[in-house]
């Protein structure tokens, strides 16, 4: 926040930010992938101390000055056929902090508290910038219909896919595969999970049963050609969510989808 301070404005609340994630999105902005406008002030994934302003979280429980909390990236309208229908997270009208709205990395960031929920004192602070990627890896998984099938994620190294195998294995999955092709990640990987593999074609196996994919990396073109390559090695049904963020186009064969019956999530 530059120049002076501006007053706090009702209904919103001030945070003192204390830990900020940063994820594949922050990135694609860094390197340019991703266009934003000038002046941009990044940070979505964020935990913090309230400093001024009081009011109702997302769960209804009553904030006020030195609670700690963290911040829901979009903002939604309440008011769009989506959100009538509960369907927040993909709102006509969704306010993006740190995409194209001012995000967190700034000394005092203002916030509508019900766009916030309180953190629990037992979590670390450290880590609780980590609530966001971990919901965005809970909805993704729970896109799957069965919990008995082999998981593939694509993409495991990074921060969203992690958090998915870890939620995937919390949430009943029990045979759990993560498909990692930069060498640096999967050697870092290796040390925690057993798990890893250069394609999605190792990772299969010989499995001839339906199987579940989250892609984490955003649906590429060379993924989605190589979905539908192993498509014929798995019975029919298999289930594929897309979960990453890249702002690209692709294109699968409506035979996959139709004479395979394959279903594919958007996350």
């Amino acid at each position: 926040m530059s120049g002076d301070i501006q007053p706090l404005q009702a209904p919103n609340i001030r945070i003192k930010p204390d830990y900020i994630g940063v994820c594949g999105s922050d990135k694609s902005i860094l390197s340019g992938k991703r266009k934003v406008y000038n002046g941009l002030v990044m940070g979505h994934e964020i935990t913090g101390k309230i400093l001024e302003g009081h009011g109702l979280d997302l769960a209804g429980d009553h904030l006020g000055e030195g609670d700690r909390i963290v911040v829901l990236p979009n903002y939604y309208c309440g008011e769009c056929e989506d959100c009538r229908h509960g369907h927040y997270n993909t709102c006509k009208n969704k306010v993006s902090i740190g995409v194209n709205a001012q995000g967190a990395m700034q000394e005092f960031f203002d916030v509508d508290p019900k766009f916030t929920i309180r953190v629990d004192n037992r979590i670390d602070p450290e880590i609780a910038p980590l609530i966001e990627p971990i919901a965005v890896a809970v909805h993704a998984i729970r896109k799957f219909t069965s919990r008995d099938r082999r998981l593939i994620i694509i993409g495991g190294g990074g921060s969203v896919g992690i958090s998915s195998y870890i939620t995937a294995r919390y949430l009943g999955f029990n045979d759990v595969r993560i498909v990692e092709k930069i060498e640096r990640k999967v050697s870092e990987l290796r040390e925690h999970v057993d798990s890893v593999y250069g394609s999605l074609e190792e990772a299969i196996g010989y499995s001839t049963d339906p199987v579940c994919v989250l892609d984490t990396v955003g649906g590429s073109a060379e993924t989605i050609s190589e979905i539908e390559h192993l498509s014929e090695m798995v019975a029919s049904g298999s289930e594929f969510v897309i979960n990453g963020l890249e702002s690209q186009e692709y294109a699968m064969h409506q035979a996959y989808l139709v004479r395979r019956e394959m279903t594919l999530h958007g996350r």
